[in-house]
């Protein structure tokens, strides 16, 4: 397990590549521009209950992120390939958490590994204690829990989604 998740994988389909965008296109609405998001903010947000997904379909690839109805930054964004594969579709997805997530966490991880190695050259000098070094150790594994339980949990959703919506053999 990383401390920054993703996840590739390849699903085979019995559908035609048309077929394959066809049933995406049912399930994922155009991506909400950011005065759509701003004005959410301040008001319900008129969800159509109608999609799963908002995002971009292109004619063999796809880039989108599942709609929900509560806030999670680690949710992944998913990209997608679909090419012929004998009389199906070979589905090839990465799934991976919005950039901006990657960049708080090389941050948040350089911080607490610095404040980390600091109290382990005063745990050496003498001058400090091994209680000292909880508090950067519990602040590393929460973050490490906060990013993969965020990530995994939408991810199996995702996963279990296009099973379903592409009929995997």
């Amino acid at each position: 397990m990383y401390i920054f998740p993703y996840q590739r994988a390849a699903l085979y389909s019995p559908l035609s590549p048309q077929e394959v965008f066809h049933r995406l296109d049912g399930e994922v609405r155009p991506r909400r521009t950011f005065a759509e998001r701003m004005t959410e903010l301040f008001r319900q947000p008129a969800v159509d209950s109608s999609k799963s997904y908002e995002g971009d379909l292109q004619p063999d690839r796809f880039k989108i992120s599942r709609i929900i109805s509560y806030q999670n930054s680690f949710q992944p964004f998913i990209t997608g390939r679909v090419t012929p594969e004998g009389p199906g579709s070979l589905v090839s997805l990465t799934l991976a958490m919005h950039p901006a997530v990657y960049l708080f966490g090389v941050i948040w991880f350089s911080m607490v590994l610095l404040v980390l190695a600091a109290g382990l050259l005063a745990f050496w000098d003498g001058s400090a204690s091994t209680g000292d070094l909880g508090i950067p150790l519990a602040m590393f594994l929460f973050g490490f829990v906060l990013f993969n339980a965020g990530f995994w949990f939408e991810t199996r959703r995702s996963l279990r989604f296009f099973k379903e919506l592409l009929e995997t053999l």
